[in-house]
């Protein structure tokens, strides 16, 4: 019983340790931009933000408590061909699926306009280089490098899911990423917007990201996976934005 117990409060207390690693990096980031970026355009304080938020999670990693180097995390360069092959056939795919996807609501919805910010030269080269480049990286190093190596110790049991068997670290680990695409303020302590169709895709990517994490053991998958993601959909939403616009 004894053992149960304390095994249970482990279980407790890396979860806990794994949504801390996530939120506090995350607000101090959102508070230090805000110094710096207050005001400026979207793009510009997301990339702030995200560079921000990867040099803490980076400095987190390096605490010497957690007895792991950076290659531990996931930063390093093991099995990349597995991880190229996988790459070549999820980004086929994912271009077929997604621009389709896009192209086509898009085109019942009437074309509503895909921008949410005046497309200048200067605003649309901050979100190519924020969805293309930034974005795989700090979010990679956050939810598959370090919520990910948080909960692993206590959650390393395997799950079968049919296609492919990912732990139940792994799943957790989709599920915070999930819960970040909600828009919640920390202060009032609400909820401010959700997209539910928003959370089911970063839940199944999140599996996906993770899934190359674990079969790999390098955060250079799911990084490189995550800009092919982001990146084709922000190209998609800007020919679609040029077409419409002319």
């Amino acid at each position: 019983m004894e053992r149960k117990r304390f095994a249970w409060l482990m279980s407790v207390g890396s979860l806990t340790l794994a949504i801390l690693c996530w939120i506090i990096p995350d607000q101090i980031a959102v508070r230090l931009t805000d110094t710096v970026a207050e005001g400026k355009t979207k793009y510009y304080w997301l990339t702030i933000h995200h560079l921000v938020q990867l040099g803490l999670v980076l400095g987190i990693m390096l605490l010497p408590w957690w007895g792991k180097s950076l290659s531990d995390w996931g930063w390093n360069l093991k099995n990349k061909d597995q991880t190229f092959k996988i790459l070549k056939a999820f980004t086929i795919g994912w271009l077929i699926f997604s621009t389709l996807f896009v192209v086509i609501s898009n085109w019942v919805s009437g074309w509503p306009e895909t921008l949410a910010f005046q497309a200048t030269k200067q605003n649309i080269a901050w979100y190519l280089f924020f969805e293309l480049i930034i974005v795989g990286f700090a979010e990679e190093a956050m939810f598959r490098g370090l919520v990910y190596g948080a909960l692993k110790p206590q959650f390393s049991m395997m799950v079968d899911l049919k296609l492919f068997q990912v732990s139940v670290g792994g799943i957790l680990s989709a599920v915070i990423f999930m819960l970040a695409h909600v828009s919640f303020d920390f202060i009032q302590f609400k909820v401010t917007s959700v997209d539910p169709m928003q959370l089911v895709v970063a839940f199944v990517l999140g599996l996906f990201y993770v899934l190359l994490r674990e079969r790999t053991g390098s955060l250079v998958g799911p990084i490189l996976a995550h800009n092919i993601t982001d990146g084709s959909l922000t190209i998609v939403y800007l020919l679609i934005h040029f077409f419409t616009n002319r």
